[in-house]
């Protein structure tokens, strides 16, 4: 019991040792990328299947009808005639 005690007690001071014990790099690496990549499709064959859902499929659904509850009107010439009685 003092055994396994005296581990987990040594092991936290124990990692922080580890981690500080990494060589650090005296110059920054440079990593260099060519400009262009060719890729040749001409010579790669490709075999695939279309994969497609199970049942049928909607692309469009009906639009709901609105019954309008405003009715709109064409016809104000009688308002217009008694605004003009109003004014005069």
């Amino acid at each position: 019991m003092k055994r396994l005690t005296l581990i987990l007690l040594a092991l936290p001071l124990a990692l922080p040792a580890i981690a500080l014990a990494q060589e650090e790099d005296a110059a920054p690496r440079k990593i260099l990328y060519q400009k262009a990549t060719e890729i040749d499709f001409n010579a790669v064959n490709v075999d695939a299947a279309l994969i497609g859902p199970s049942g049928g499929f909607h692309s469009e659904s009906k639009r709901p009808i609105f019954i309008p509850m405003i009715s709109v009107r064409s016809n104000f010439n009688p308002e217009m005639e008694a605004s003009i009685d109003d004014v005069k």
